[in-house]
């Protein structure tokens, strides 16, 4: 079974924490993980009325990630952002709440 790690902790403030990370971060919480995925795009501006529109369902997660690699799957570049497109498609485990 796989488990998403859904937060995380500095291992600094708690003591009895094991499983220490490269990273100095450990899992505090983890669930099982759902077999399918979703593609959601995601706009800059969150009152986007297409904002957090589902896109596709049901994938397998190399079918998701090879969506979400696409150069077609991200709108163009906003000025005087750092390089943040307008939109991207982004992709959620099915069993998580966006």
């Amino acid at each position: 079974m796989k488990f998403q790690l859904v937060s995380w902790t500095n291992p600094g403030h708690c003591p009895e924490c094991k499983g220490w990370s490269r990273r100095m971060w450990v899992c505090v919480e983890a669930r099982p993980m759902s077999e399918t995925y979703r593609i959601v795009r995601l706009y800059f501006d969150d009152n986007h009325p297409e904002h957090r529109t589902v896109i596709a369902t049901g994938l397998t997660l190399d079918e998701a990630q090879a969506h979400c690699q696409d150069p077609a799957t991200r709108g163009p570049d906003l000025p005087d952002t750092n390089g943040c497109p307008e939109w991207f498609d982004a992709y959620y485990d099915e069993g998580r709440h966006t």
